[in-house]
Formats: structure tokens, C-alpha cells, sequence
């Protein structure tokens, strides 16, 4: 989701260790695919594990930690569709560290964290992911807010004080008692 919103794809996030396609060996949607249309260079079949849009423009791809965008070019020896891998091979570019770049109409980043109910002071475990989503400055993908977002969340956890059991109610409780009652009663039945 976060290369889906970027417009930045992370190619070691596509490539396992292996130099092999993540998800290709299901066999059912294969790799992504490019076209070449209108002189320029379009995503055409996007598998699922791939975030990015069927349609993208590639715009070019950044060595590493440079932020400075390489051109790309079209490999000759293709007509009309070619594979993300061949494309990778005729381009040079490094499947562990570069990142390709798509046009976007707006910059956006992201930065996403994984928390648990329980590191925030409730007696359950729930796990969820949250992202957050920010237009920087300048167009500038190098700021540091989502570092400072994840700080303040961190920052925000706390652990349970109380035992699950402080929460419950008793047995003889009103409440447990009528709907007790409620449940042996016709509506119950």
C-alpha cells in the first residue's frame, strides 16, 4: 500500500533473495509486466504482491540512497511488452537497492507501524498496522515526519496497570444477573 500511494517501488520489496519474482512461483499471476506505448513506458499486468497501478508511467529509478531519478530506456530487442526482470537487466539496475519511480500528479510518503492494544495500557491483544500518510514539503521525501510521527507513538505507550480480571464484572453482578435471566427466559430460548 505504501508503494501504491509513493509511486516508489522498492525493488528488493519485489525481488526475494533468490533474484526471483516474490509470489511468482503460485504461477498464476506471474510477473509484472511492461508496455511500450505512446513513447513511454507503462505497468500493463500488475500482479498482487507488486504495489502499483495497471497503467503507471516508469518515470526512471534511483541508485540506492541517491534521490537523483536515472533515465530509463526501452530494451530494443523487445517490441512491444516486456518483463519487469528483462527490463531491470537492460536498464542495470540493482534488484537489492534501487528504487524505481513512477509519475505521480502529488508527492506523498509514507511511514507505517505495527502496535498492539496491550503496549497501550488495554488487557487484550490486538494487533493492527497504521500508516501514515503526509505531503512533504517541497516535494522533499527525505523529511523526517513520519520518524517523528512513530516517535510520538511510541512515546504514547504505556503498559497495562490493571489485570483483565479488574474489568470483568462479578458473577452476582445486576447486569451478568439479568442477563441470566434474559437468556434462560423466552427470548433465550
Amino acid at each position: 500500500m505504501s508503494e501504491y500511494i509513493t509511486g516508489r517501488l522498492n525493488l528488493s520489496s519485489i525481488y526475494d533473495s533468490n533474484k526471483s519474482i516474490k509470489g511468482a512461483s503460485k504461477g498464476k499471476e506471474g510477473e509484472l509486466e511492461l508496455i511500450f506505448q505512446d513513447q513511454k513506458i507503462l505497468t500493463h499486468k500488475v500482479p498482487s504482491q507488486v504495489g502499483c497501478q495497471c497503467g503507471a508511467v516508469i518515470k526512471g529509478y534511483t541508485n540506492g540512497d541517491s534521490r537523483k531519478i536515472q533515465e530509463v530506456t526501452w530494451p530494443k530487442s523487445t517490441k512491444k511488452s516486456c518483463t519487469l526482470t528483462e527490463f531491470v537487466k537492460h536498464n542495470g539496475i540493482n534488484k537489492k537497492t534501487d528504487t524505481l519511480y513512477l509519475e505521480t500528479d502529488v508527492v506523498y510518503c509514507t511511514q507505517w507501524l505495527k502496535v498492539d492494544t496491550k503496549d497501550f495500557g488495554l488487557p487484550q491483544t490486538r494487533e493492527r498496522t497504521y500508516m501514515f500518510v503526509w505531503q512533504p514539503d517541497d516535494g522533499n521525501v527525505d523529511d523526517d515526519l513520519g520518524q517523528y510521527w512513530q516517535a510520538v507513538v511510541e512515546y504514547l505507550q504505556f503498559p497495562v496497570r490493571h489485570a483483565l480480571e479488574s474489568f470483568i464484572l462479578e458473577a452476582n453482578h445486576d447486569v451478568i444477573r439479568a442477563f441470566r435471566e434474559a437468556l434462560n427466559g423466552p427470548a433465550g430460548r
